[in-house]
């Protein structure tokens, strides 16, 4: 079961770009719960893919003797999860191709502090943390252009 849940349903697999993959893969469930559940299906979401996430990174090094492998990509769930924060204000396929692409370019990048993040927090923590930033960096960003527009 850590397995299944810790590459998302083996999107993990896929190459190349598992990350992306796996962001794809859990793109139609983040867009789910933004539309019929809003700002609070999204802190509830999270938070249990946060601790699946943990639970499953860790079981998954234990097995494969792999830190930080590229089949996992549940962490890339949980960043998208608030990366699509915006979509609460605009919902369209501009919106949400852009929250993609600049989510996938903070994670895949590491600029700043998910690379920070990245570097120095070790184990299934660190694992999650980097993309959880990466999710935050696009919700800011993605929101102030926003307001900017408007």
């Amino acid at each position: 079961m850590s397995k299944l849940i810790a590459t998302w349903f083996y999107s993990g697999y896929l190459r190349p770009a598992s990350g992306t993959w796996g962001t794809l893969a859990g793109l139609p469930l983040c867009l789910a719960i933004t539309h019929y559940f809003g700002m609070a299906g999204i802190i509830i979401s999270t938070i249990v893919l946060f601790a699946l996430g943990l639970w499953s990174a860790y079981q998954y090094e234990i097995e494969t003797g792999e830190h930080d492998s590229s089949r996992v990509v549940i962490d890339e769930v949980a960043g998208m999860m608030i990366a699509c924060i915006p979509l609460l204000y605009q919902f369209d396929w501009i919106m949400i191709l852009a929250c993609f692409v600049l989510f996938r370019a903070f994670d895949a990048w590491k600029v700043g502090l998910v690379g920070w993040c990245d570097k120095n927090i070790n184990g299934a923590l660190g694992v999650m943390v980097d993309d959880i930033v990466a999710g935050l960096l696009t919700t800011i960003v993605m929101l102030g252009y926003l307001l900017w527009m408007n």
